[in-house]
């Protein structure tokens, strides 16, 4: 348990690291990196939602065209039967 916890803090710790690396904080300090962080990544998360609901809306409708393109095929297709 107790190797564990140390693993977690140092992995809290690279990651923080890691921040500041990316960040390049202008006052050298990492203060403020991870509330930076969590609100990139809350933006990110967000987009990435409605973006899946729009590609889960444009699949149902595309799905929703083809069968009333296929049923129009299909009553065509008796009406030119009956012509016959």
């Amino acid at each position: 348990m107790i190797y564990s916890d140390y693993m977690k803090e140092q992995q809290k710790a690279d990651f923080m690291e890691h921040l500041y690396e990316v960040y390049q904080p202008a006052n050298n300090c990492y203060t403020g990196l991870w509330e930076r962080f969590k609100g990139e990544a809350a933006e990110h998360c967000r987009n990435e939602y409605f973006e899946k609901l729009q590609f889960i809306k444009d699949f149902q409708l595309d799905v929703a065209l083809r069968q009333v393109a296929a049923q129009l095929v299909e009553e065509e297709d008796a009406i030119n039967k009956a012509e016959c």
